[in-house]
């Protein structure tokens, strides 16, 4: 329904939607530059997937976080601010999507398969399926943000979005940590997640 949205709103929308009226390129070349990045997101995650990033979740974390940050504000730099918001969402969602069908369901079918017809159940499928089941987790909410932030300009109307929109994914994992650990969050954590949502309220 989102990715219909994006059709309806964006794609099949005026051209002021997702580029600004002076910009270089066409409406069709705007449209075309957004699948590609949508595709090169999901690629480029899958491909990170198979580095030894994979084996820590907080080096791969990082990386990704500054992947999301430098897409971005090359990504502000082409489209409107709104636009760039709504972009950056539908790239992690359509990741997040990727993973629930092309991973995680594959590897519980076949476990189960295994399973019912007695051979030994290969464990690693199970373990690919929770590292990406993992990241969705720590995506929900700066997802759910760039969801919502069409309805907020104070949101994508500061002067550096990108730098806002940092912050918000920032911000958006570090909820989700506390709300899974609690009072066994790290101070580190906790610290960073609040100064996250300080910076945004402030900026």
């Amino acid at each position: 329904s989102g990715f219909l949205l994006l059709i309806i709103v964006y794609y099949l929308g005026d051209r002021a939607m997702l580029t600004d009226a002076n910009s270089p390129l066409s409406h069709l070349q705007a449209v075309g530059i957004s699948l590609g990045l949508i595709a090169g997101a999901v690629l480029v995650y899958d491909l990170l997937c198979r580095t030894p990033l994979i084996r820590d979740n907080r080096v791969f974390g990082a990386v990704g976080f500054i992947l999301i940050v430098a897409a971005a504000w090359g990504i502000t730099r082409v489209f409107t601010p709104r636009a760039a918001f709504l972009q950056v969402g539908a790239m992690i969602g359509t990741i997040m999507a990727s993973n629930v069908f092309f991973r995680i369901i594959p590897a519980q079918r076949h476990m189960l398969a295994a399973t019912k017809e007695g051979r030994p159940v290969d464990t690693s499928y199970g373990m690919r399926a929770k590292q990406r089941s993992t990241h969705n987790h720590y995506l929900t909410l700066p997802v759910l943000f760039t969801m919502v932030s069409n309805h907020f300009p104070v949101l994508f109307g500061h002067p550096e979005p990108w730098a806002v929109l940092g912050l918000l994914f920032l911000a958006g994992a570090g909820v989700k940590y506390i709300m899974n650990f609690r009072s066994r969050t790290p101070p580190v954590v906790l610290g960073g997640t609040m100064l996250a949502l300080a910076g945004v309220a402030v900026m």
